[in-house]
């Protein structure tokens, strides 16, 4: 009730004050803070990692939450819409997934026993030729012009980005064989499905009592798969993935002993973001960094400014853009930022990231950039302040009733197939904290459907538990 009150006085203070609104911006953000943390760890009964919405809301806090009262205070404290939706979201997601309980009672998956499937095993494999065999396609069609080689080729970065671009998200068909295919596949398989084998893998190794030597090269195999398109965040997010299951193997329950992992886990995650970024942006170019201790020194700081400057302020900025292009520059969309597929529905699609993007910044020839929308910025762009703050409580709402599904099927006799699939819509919820128009729809759709379908097709409705390989979780 107390954070219902600040987070309601930051919504309607009045814009002369601005000591006054800097003074109740600060304490509504922490007491927000520790209010819907302790809420979100008694919801979970202390599960909160193998809560399907863990991620998204981590990312909100770290890329949208933390850095929202600076660029507030950047703009001189007058955006009160902007700040006050921000700190009202995690408190209205929070009562939605409280009120869904009454459906979907079940918190978190204790994941007990999971079992290991043949059936799964072999359509897992299958899967993974064909995306293999079209990616094989994809990049002899690239030739030359694939990104990475340009990169460590000592290339021109400004012509190694372009021809990223091209590769990955200028869908004009030139250059990759005229088909649009050739995109969205190796897509889905470096941003989503190599999510979802990163977790089969690990849990059938632990089904089979292997060791992690036999999980590794999968692992390193996949990060070299997002690496030929310089692709960043692809494998920082199999690097995520991977540590949130090892944290889930060692700690069902977050603790205070959790604390030292999940230190060590950040500190390893730094150096990795740098390291990724280092390589497929061209930062170990750096003259005078020739020296084995001066890279790691270039990894540490690449690693902290892809957290503090790409990771918090380049992500929250977008959103303080919505606020203050609309509808003072434009008038409420109307929906007219929503997916159209195929151009079915009677209207024009609007893409909101373009038109955020082109507020403020300058396209490099032949690049259009985007920037991102949290899923309750677009609502605002299109539908008003009302409509988001119902849109905040509803996602709370529908991501329990996700969670509970699942969990549910996991605990009753769950395979590593069941397992990763939870970990895919965990890492797409996670999406939900940075944007909306795409994740929502796209063929990311048509995929995650396919995948049930073909699970259903090929294994049936339900695995039957294999007595003789499974894997205990930890107490």
């Amino acid at each position: 009730q107390q954070t219902g009150m600040i987070t309601g006085r930051v919504l309607n203070v009045s814009n002369g004050n601005y000591l006054e609104q800097a003074r109740v911006a600060v304490e509504g953000t922490a007491l927000d803070t520790f209010t819907d943390a302790a809420g979100y760890y008694r919801l979970t009964r202390g599960a909160v990692v193998r809560h399907i919405a863990f991620l998204h809301f981590a990312i909100y806090f770290f890329a949208i939450y933390f850095a929202a009262y600076p660029l507030w205070r950047e703009t001189g404290g007058v955006n009160m819409r902007y700040l006050g939706s921000v700190m009202a979201y995690p408190l209205l997601a929070l009562l939605g997934m409280a009120a869904a309980t009454a459906i979907a009672p079940t918190i978190a998956f204790r994941g007990d026993r999971v079992t290991a499937n043949a059936r799964e095993m072999r359509l897992v494999v299958v899967i993974v030729t064909v995306f293999l065999a079209v990616y094989a396609v994809y990049l002899r069609s690239l030739g030359t012009e694939i990104p990475l080689f340009g990169v460590i080729g000592g290339g021109d970065l400004k012509a190694s980005r372009l021809a990223r671009y091209l590769a990955t998200k200028g869908y004009t068909g030139e250059g990759v064989g005229g088909f649009r295919l050739f995109y969205w596949v190796p897509r889905l398989m470096l941003d989503y499905f190599a999510s979802f084998t990163v977790v089969f893998a690990f849990y059938l190794s632990r089904a089979k009592g292997r060791s992690f030597a036999w999980f590794l090269p999968i692992f390193l195999g996949l990060v070299f798969l997002t690496f030929l398109q310089v692709e960043k965040y692809p494998a920082m997010k199999l690097a995520v993935i991977l540590a949130l299951c090892l944290f889930n193997w060692r700690y069902p329950v977050l603790r205070a002993r959790a604390i030292l992992l999940g230190a060590l886990l950040i500190v390893f995650g730094t150096f990795f973001m740098g390291f990724v970024y280092g390589t497929v942006a061209g930062g170990y170019r750096t003259e005078g960094r020739e020296g084995a201790l001066e890279k790691i020194q270039l990894t540490g700081e690449l690693g902290i400014g892809m957290l503090t400057t790409r990771g918090m302020v380049g992500q929250a900025k977008p959103l303080r853009v919505i606020y203050e292009i609309v509808p003072s520059y434009y008038d409420y969309f109307g929906g007219r930022t929503l997916a159209n597929p195929h151009d079915l529905l009677p209207y024009q699609k609007v893409t909101l990231p373009f038109v955020i993007s082109d507020t403020y910044l300058t396209n490099e020839p032949g690049v259009q950039v985007s920037d991102p929308t949290v899923f309750f910025g677009e609502v605002y762009a299109n539908w008003g302040l009302t409509a988001s703050l119902i849109a905040m409580f509803l996602f709370g709402f529908v991501a329990q009733l996700g969670q509970g599904a699942l969990a549910r099927r996991i605990d009753a006799g769950g395979t590593c197939w069941d397992v990763a699939f939870f970990y895919l819509m965990y890492l797409w919820l996670g999406d939900f904290a940075l944007s909306f128009s795409t994740p929502y729809y796209d063929e990311r759709a048509y995929f995650f459907v396919g995948l049930i379908i073909l699970r259903r097709i090929v294994v049936g409705r339900r695995s039957a538990p294999a007595p003789s390989a499974h894997w205990q979780a930890a107490p």
